[in-house]
């Protein structure tokens, strides 16, 4: 579980105290990670505006708990390249976005993927399509960046030779449902894209039908998300009427 400091250093009832956080990590099979100190969008702060928010939480913890923290997240699941180096230089054994996907050996473990269980996608049947994902593995992903300066961007990225066909991958985007794919060959998929983003936070998922067949279980899909920003759209602004942003795992 991740905490803002700030929060528990404050009296609103809605946030856990650092007394209910000391029992809690007591708890068998709880690890307590962190948040920055307040609940920000830090992709694209000043490096220093940053480096407090971070420096506050990590000491507020050590104060609490007497050791350092071993996670990180990122608020709302937004980091860019520069947060992501930042956050490497500290002690953590792994930070994590909010993007969609499977961690594995060669995973970055200063942005692990997970998948989002809230009110609209945590019902048990997809609690159980994610358990069994297994990790889709690509390299040289496009943007490089997450925080995107051109929009709409060129996306894309190479799945790696151990995954023999890419017939049946399919790529959604939340907001605009199916995505159009071209593969220019070697492994190289690239996501064709219409129209620009029109809100802050744009999931891009590619499923893939994984062809080891167990007699007896269900289907398992291999699974790459990315959660692209666009830092100049508010974050208020009302979103568009869309089909679940997550129905992304079928080829329809």
């Amino acid at each position: 579980m991740f905490f803002a400091s700030d929060m528990a250093d404050g009296t609103n009832p809605s946030h856990m105290t650092w007394s209910q956080l000391k029992s809690l990590r007591k708890k068998k099979g709880v690890t307590l990670g962190i948040l920055p100190s307040a609940y920000a969008h830090m992709a694209g702060l000043p490096a220093e505006q940053s480096s407090n928010l971070i420096n506050k939480a990590v000491t507020r913890y050590k104060e609490n708990f007497g050791s350092d923290p071993e996670y990180f997240a990122y608020p709302y699941g937004e980091f860019s390249t520069a947060l992501k180096k930042q956050v490497g230089s500290y002690n953590f054994k792994a930070a994590f976005g909010q993007q969609s996907g499977v961690v594995y050996a060669k995973s970055d473990f200063t942005a692990l993927p997970r998948f989002t269980m809230t009110d609209a996608f945590g019902d048990l049947e997809r609690f159980q399509l994610t358990a069994r994902a297994l990790p889709l593995p690509v390299t040289d992903v496009t943007p490089e960046d997450t925080l995107i300066k051109d929009n709409p961007p060129l996306i894309g990225f190479t799945v790696t030779p151990e995954i023999a066909s890419l017939g049946k991958l399919s790529c959604f985007l939340s907001g605009a449902g199916k995505a159009e794919t071209a593969r220019p060959g070697g492994g190289r998929v690239e996501i064709r894209l219409k129209d620009p983003f029109d809100v802050r936070r744009t999931r891009v998922n590619c499923t893939l039908p994984d062809d080891t067949i167990i007699p007896g279980e269900p289907q398992s899909w291999r699974w790459f998300g990315m959660l692209l920003i666009a830092p100049d759209l508010d974050e208020d602004a009302p979103p568009p009427v869309v089909p679940d942003e997550e129905d992304d795992t079928r080829d329809e």
